[in-house]
């Protein structure tokens, strides 16, 4: 062929991309895929030969002109480390293998493509979802075998729909049924016990020092230098190291958290891997949404649950809440929410640690301080910013310690 048809041929192609993408609403996944596939494919039309390699950075900085703020895009990070981890991994994991038949050779070509795309992702997903899953390459099947039937049925579909009206409702039917099935089974291979490892937080440097072992991983490959295996072993050994050292502190951790959830009130108290949460009714959205991170990246294996509204006394180990009065091993918090607790009687001072105000009692910080001396004064997200406001005037006023959980972030208290 010549350069004529060449250009005839990327002319079509890019056409049929761009108008599927418009078509789809041009979503940022269909976007993306369709700038590396139309870099790709105009490197190829001029120049013969496309380096994935160049096709990857220059898609990326097109995607980046159109919007920098990609960069930032968890989807768009996903991507590119994703098909990175293709280029790279695919060929060399397929090399290992002897040739084979068409019959056993294409799902082994689906299982490495998707282990080299997981091997991209790894650090990204651990980061951003906690969780990695193991049975990825079951759903790889099904999800390539039945989507390449779903794509030929559904341009079948476009064609049958201008010419039987019949034909086309039985196609799309068929189609229906196809993706529902395929979705269950897909819920199904999640749902296998051990199919998932979740809970599991790193902070940003590993995820650096993650990218870095597949980098030294990569390079052995290429060099079949044993000092870049050793560089990968020895930067896993490290994160071993690490990961050993995490666990054993979160074991003796005494750690209280009082989270920012506007309205709302919610506190928990880490006592090892066990966390005791005290709260106001909560949607499990809206408790997911304040403390699930943290909670993952505390270790947390089990919870237990009080509610402000009970108004019977909790107790174990070292734990006592008998509202207002809440004692943490040797912290002692005082939580008000109502005028009543400061102005009931001719009570004597109660010396605690610290104070918590909540649902905006109309009540000084110096009448607070007068009936529970404390070292900090803490105001949940449950105050209104007018309240919130009068309160931290008075304490930078006075010289007072004070943290506004709305305005500075979860209040966090080690002991």
């Amino acid at each position: 062929r010549g350069k004529k048809g060449r250009l005839l041929e990327m002319a079509l192609v890019l056409t049929a991309i761009w108008a599927f993408t418009f078509l789809t609403g041009a979503t940022a996944s269909v976007l993306r895929a369709s700038v590396m596939f139309s870099v790709y494919m105009l490197g190829k039309a001029f120049w013969r030969e496309a380096s994935a390699w160049n096709v990857l950075p220059a898609s990326a900085f097109i995607l980046l002109i159109y919007n920098p703020y990609f960069l930032f895009n968890v989807g768009f990070q996903l991507s590119y480390a994703a098909v990175a981890g293709m280029v790279f991994f695919y060929p060399r994991f397929y090399k290992m293998f002897p040739p084979m038949s068409r019959w056993l050779d294409e799902p082994l070509q689906v299982f490495l493509v998707g282990v080299s795309a997981q091997l991209g992702t790894l650090p990204l997903s651990l980061f951003y979802f906690n969780q990695f899953p193991i049975y990825f390459w079951l759903a790889g099947w099904v999800v390539v075998f039945v989507g390449a039937v779903f794509l030929w049925g559904g341009a079948m579909l476009v064609v049958l729909d201008w010419l039987s009206q019949t034909l086309a409702d039985w196609l799309g039917m068929a189609l229906y049924y196809m993706l529902l099935w395929m979705n269950k089974i897909i819920f199904f291979i999640q749902s296998i016990p051990g199919g998932v490892v979740r809970n599991t937080w790193i902070p940003g440097w590993v995820v650096l020092a993650l990218y870095a072992c597949l980098g030294f991983l990569g390079a052995a490959m290429v060099s079949r230098r044993g000092k870049w295996f050793g560089a990968f072993v020895g930067v896993m050994m490290l994160l071993g190291v690490y990961r050993t050292v995490m666990v054993m502190d979160k074991q003796v951790q005494r750690t209280t958290v009082i989270y920012s959830l506007n309205k709302a009130r919610l506190i928990d108290f880490f006592e090892g891997d066990q966390a005791i949460s005290l709260s106001d009714t909560l949607t499990k959205k809206q408790e997911a949404f304040a403390a699930q991170a943290n909670r993952v990246a505390s270790g947390v294996r089990g919870k237990t649950a009080v509610l402000f509204s009970d108004t019977s006394v909790f107790s174990n180990r070292n734990l006592l809440i008998n509202l207002p009065f809440v004692q943490f091993f040797n912290q002692k918090m005082v939580l008000v929410d109502d005028v009543r607790w400061i102005k009931t009687g001719n009570l004597l001072p109660l010396s605690i640690d610290v104070l918590v105000l909540s649902k905006s009692p109309k009540i000084s910080i110096a009448e607070c301080r007068e009936r529970f001396p404390c070292a900090l004064v803490v105001f949940d997200a449950s105050n209104t910013f007018r309240q919130a406001e009068r309160w931290r005037k008075e304490c930078e006023t006075e010289g007072w310690a004070f943290h506004d959980v709305r305005t500075m972030g979860a209040w966090v208290g080690r002991q």
